[in-house]
């Protein structure tokens, strides 16, 4: 979460590098989306199912629940990114070149500039990066693993925003 000192124009930016903007801040959402309900109903489950399955208890189940919460951050990132990609696609054929082009261009603008959004996005990197790193040296080094990590500290990070955060009579 950076201060913005002064006025950031990306009016002379292209539309590819706008829609770019636009773009990783979606799949970036999916891969939160997908953490949040990894967390609140995969995770659950899967812990359930490996409790049954193993005499009542959790021991070793570390690796399996990692796994359950990658592939739930995975799949939302990757509806995300085609209801978003389709989203693109169908303003670009619809709207004219120049009010596609403004359109990205007042999306990335007001983007950068929503500390609301640079605060979750600031938690849920966080969480990310101490997940992953927490997967890598207590669970396993496997990528599917890791994620499951960012995507479990992701989910952490957004929970951590939601209960410190002031409401904007607080503030």
């Amino acid at each position: 979460m950076t201060a913005t000192t002064e006025l950031w124009d990306n009016s002379e930016d292209s539309v590819v590098l706008n829609c770019a903007r636009l773009m990783h801040h979606i799949v970036e959402k999916g891969f939160q989306c997908g953490s949040i309900v990894g967390a609140a109903v995969v995770l659950p489950l899967a812990a359930r199912k490996y409790f049954k399955s193993h005499a009542g208890s959790l021991a070793g189940s570390g690796p399996l629940l990692m796994r359950a919460m990658a592939t739930s951050a995975l799949w939302g990132t990757a509806f995300s990114s085609v209801i978003g990609g389709a989203r693109v696609v169908q303003l670009h054929s619809t709207l004219t070149p120049q009010e596609f082009a403004d359109g990205m261009q007042d999306r990335a603008y007001r983007l950068h500039y929503n500390r609301g959004q640079q605060r979750v996005d600031f938690f849920s990197e966080a969480g990310m990066a101490v997940g992953g790193t927490a997967a890598l040296i207590f669970v396993s080094p496997a990528a599917l693993i890791v994620a499951g990590g960012a995507a479990a500290g992701a989910a952490a990070g957004m929970l951590a925003h939601t209960a410190t955060s002031f409401s904007k009579h607080e503030e």
